[in-house]
C-alpha cells in the first residue's frame, strides 16, 4: 500500500522520531513510503532511504491542545495558519503526481485542517494521530467541532496512551499505540554514589516542557547545597532575532529558551553544573550518562524521552495531575509531581539524590516495563492492521 505521512514539526522532537521509528520497521513490500516534511529539518537523513520526502513551508493547523489552544494573544497564530493554506495544498497537489495514495497517516491532530483538504484531494483514506492531550472542556465548542472532524473524516485514530485517549470524546473508536522505540542493550550501573547525580533534558527547548521550571530547579537545590549536575540536549525551537523575533517577544507568543536559560545559568554561576549539548544526533550517549531524566512539563503527560529513559533503565520526574499506570508509576518506575513547580521539581530530584538505592530499583522497573510496551517492530505491525482497517471502513463507505 502507498501511504504519505504529514509531519509539520521543524524541530527533531518527539513526534517526528516516533514516526520515524515505526517507518523504519515497516517493511518496503508492504509499505510505500512518502513524506511531507517541514523545510529546515536538518535531520531527514533520520528518515527510511526507502521514503520519498517532500518539503514545505509549512502545513495549515488548528491547535485545540490542552496546554497551547488559542486564547489572548495566541488567537493571533491563526493568521500564520491562514497564510500556510495556500502551501498546503499547493504540495498536495505536487505530491498527487506520485499517487494513488491508499493512506494518509496525520502524524498529529493539530494538522486536521490539511489531512482534511489531503483526503479530499488525494482520495485515500486518513489515519489520524493523536500525540498529545486535547483541551476537552476548556474549549466546548471547538472541542465539538473537531469531535465532529474526526467521526466524518477519520477512518482511522491511533491514540499514544490512555492519558491522550481520555481527552478525546469516549464515542470516538481509537486504538491506543504506544510510540516505538527500538530496544537498547541493558547498560551497565553508571550511578558512583560517590558523584553528584546526573539530571537530564532531552527534547526541544520549548515552554512546554518546562526547561525554565527545571533550570529554576537546580538553583534550589544549589541554595539547599544539593550536589548535581544537569544535561540539556535538544534543539532550541526559536531563536528571537530582528523584526519578527521583536514582534512574537512583545506578544509573548514565543521565547528564546536556550537564551534564557544560558542567563539563568551565567546569573547564579551554575556554569559547572548546567552543560548545553544542543541537538544530539547519537541520543543514547546522552541517556548513558544520565541517573534521572526530568520531564516536568506543562502538557500534563509524559513525552516520547520519559519512555526513552526508561528502555535505558532511567527513572524519570514527569508532572501528571491523574498519572496512568501505562506510562509511569509514582515511586514505583519514577517520581510523580502535580504541576512543574520549581521546588517540586527540586524536592523530587533531592529525594533521588538522598536514596540512591531505590532510584537504582525503580530504574530496572521501568526498563522491564517499557520493553513490553515499546517494541517497533510491535508498533508498526500494529499500525499496519489500522492502514488496512481504515481501507476496509473506506471502502465501505464508498
Amino acid at each position: 500500500m502507498k501511504v504519505l505521512y504529514l509531519s509539520p514539526f521543524i524541530a527533531f522532537g518527539g513526534a517526528t522520531r516516533s514516526l520515524v521509528e515505526v517507518m523504519r520497521a515497516m517493511p518496503s513490500d508492504i509499505v510505500d513510503k512518502h513524506a511531507i516534511v517541514a523545510k529546515g529539518v536538518v535531520e531527514k537523513a533520520w528518515y527510511p532511504k526507502d521514503t520519498t520526502l517532500t518539503e514545505v513551508s509549512g502545513l495549515m493547523q488548528w491547535d485545540n491542545t490542552w496546554f497551547s489552544h488559542y486564547r489572548g494573544h495566541r488567537w493571533l497564530v491563526l493568521l500564520r495558519e491562514l497564510a500556510s493554506w495556500r502551501t498546503s495544498r499547493k504540495v498536495l497537489l505536487q505530491v498527487q503526481e506520485a499517487g494513488p495514495f491508499d493512506i494518509i497517516h496525520c502524524n498529529e491532530i493539530t494538522l486536521l485542517p490539511t489531512a482534511i483538504m489531503a483526503k479530499k484531494i488525494l482520495g485515500a483514506s486518513l489515519v489520524v494521530h493523536v500525540r498529545s492531550l486535547q483541551a476537552g472542556p476548556l474549549t466546548p465548542r471547538r472541542t465539538k467541532w473537531i469531535t465532529k472532524a474526526l467521526a466524518r473524516h477519520a477512518d482511522a485514530i491511533i491514540t499514544i496512551d490512555e492519558a491522550v485517549q481520555r481527552t478525546l470524546d469516549p464515542d470516538l473508536q481509537t486504538d491506543i499505540i504506544y510510540n516505538s522505540m527500538p530496544i537498547p542493550d541493558e547498560r551497565a550501573t553508571i550511578s558512583d554514589d560517590r558523584k553528584p547525580l546526573t539530571f537530564g533534558i532531552i527534547g526541544s527547548l520549548s515552554t512546554s516542557k518546562a526547561v525554565l521550571e527545571t533550570v529554576e530547579a537546580c538553583i534550589e537545590l544549589k541554595r539547599r547545597q544539593v550536589p548535581f549536575r544537569l544535561l540539556i540536549a535538544g534543539e532550541n525551537v526559536r531563536k528571537l532575532t530582528g523584526v519578527k523575533g521583536f514582534i512574537l517577544k512583545s506578544f509573548n507568543l514565543a521565547r528564546d529558551i536556550e537564551l534564557e536559560v544560558q542567563e539563568m545559568v551565567n546569573t547564579h554561576h551554575m556554569e559547572d553544573n548546567v552543560q548545553m549539548l544542543g541537538f544530539v544526533s547519537d541520543i543514547g550517549s546522552v541517556y548513558d550518562q544520565l541517573d534521572v531524566l526530568c520531564f516536568p512539563s506543562h502538557l500534563d503527560a509524559p513525552g516520547r524521552p520519559v519512555f526513552e529513559a526508561a528502555l535505558m533503565g532511567v527513572p524519570s520526574i514527569v508532572a501528571m495531575r491523574n498519572p496512568t499506570k501505562d506510562v509511569i508509576e509514582n515511586g514505583v518506575t519514577g517520581f510523580v509531581i502535580d504541576h512543574p513547580d520549581p521546588i517540586l521539581i527540586a524536592t523530587a530530584m533531592e529525594a533521588f539524590h538522598d536514596n540512591r538505592s531505590r532510584m537504582k530499583k525503580m530504574g530496572r522497573a521501568a526498563r522491564m516495563a517499557a520493553i513490553s510496551r515499546f517494541d517497533s517492530s510491535c508498533a508498526a505491525a500494529k499500525i499496519i492492521k489500522v492502514y488496512n482497517r481504515a481501507l476496509h471502513r473506506s471502502e465501505t463507505h464508498f
